[in-house]
């Protein structure tokens, strides 16, 4: 058998020779899921030479292989985390990214904020749900529609909404998947939040490998600059919006301008662009109005 200090310490080196950018990281989470237990007790055998049993070390090499080949980390392990949970992924759905929890924080303070109980919130390109079910988990009473255009992502959707539905049932919530498109949903009107992920990748920019492992249906937004979805769905938010209700789209630093200009030719208020921990461009959001339409968004 290897030592368990010896073996990290080797698939450390394999992941940096590949390329990996937190080598440490991605080895010690492998190493974890292979052994089929917590980073913290790998730490403890780590410390202490464990001799690691043949089936994992053999589990944790070809996972490792795996990882120098640029499979995402996340598709080995079948799991991504966001915020409090951790999201069933694989091949098919887009893995959710922590910039994303920025903007589900803002969704949430605005759901607590609101008077009374029973708040309606739609998810559109909900991917795994994990949008969706962050605001169902974290805000009692709240009803969240989840929309996925793909019927491949859908299934990882409705999977991850049965592992935490007794979570939030508990706390009186519920999540309904949607399989549609977002520029065409009606299911639901008079949200008090739509939260909205969609693809805005441009065909012409260059990513690390792992970015492309993502569905190209989950990525690209079409158009020179991939906003040209995002602008549609931006134009169709206010129909599914209650006055006051607010609408936040997460897009790319470099089109940013044009997402905030669609906001307002969709006739929201207060509009904003809100940079997220690295200081990018990262969503932008804004209100329907309070009292009377905007002309613009009855012409849409």
């Amino acid at each position: 058998m290897a030592n368990a200090d010896q073996l990290l310490r080797q698939s450390i080196q394999q992941l940096a020779r590949a390329g990996i950018e937190s080598p440490t990281a991605d080895a010690k989470t492998l190493f974890a899921w292979a052994w089929d237990i917590s980073v913290s007790e790998l730490g403890s055998h780590v410390l202490r030479g464990t001799d690691v049993p043949r089936e994992v070390k053999a589990q944790y090499a070809r996972a490792c292989e795996s990882r120098a080949q640029r499979v995402p980390l996340q598709h080995i392990t079948g799991v991504a985390p966001f915020r409090y949970l951790e999201m069933h992924v694989g091949p098919g759905v887009f893995i959710p990214r922590p910039e994303t929890e920025l903007m589900v924080t803002y969704a949430i303070e605005h759901l607590a904020g609101l008077p009374g109980d029973n708040h309606t919130a739609i998810d559109l390109c909900t991917g795994s749900g994990a949008i969706a079910i962050a605001l169902a988990t974290e805000v009692p009473r709240t009803h969240v529609h989840a929309v996925e255009l793909s019927p491949d992502a859908a299934l990882y959707t409705e999977r991850n909404i049965e592992r935490y539905r007794p979570t939030f049932e508990a706390h009186g919530s519920d999540v309904i998947p949607h399989l549609g498109d977002a520029t065409e949903f009606l299911g639901a009107t008079s949200a008090q939040v739509i939260t909205c992920n969609p693809p805005y990748v441009a065909r012409t920019v260059e990513h690390a490998p792992e970015v492309n492992s993502d569905p190209d249906l989950a990525l690209y937004g079409g158009g020179k600059d991939g906003s040209e979805l995002p602008q549609r769905i931006i134009a169709h938010a206010p129909r599914l919006l209650a006055p006051g209700g607010l609408f936040m789209c997460e897009h790319a630093e470099y089109n940013s301008r044009t997402v905030e200009n669609a906001f307002h030719r969709a006739g929201f208020t207060n509009v904003e662009t809100v940079g997220d921990y690295t200081g990018r461009d990262r969503f932008t959001r804004g209100y329907r109005a309070l009292s009377g339409e905007d002309d613009r968004v009855s012409h849409i």
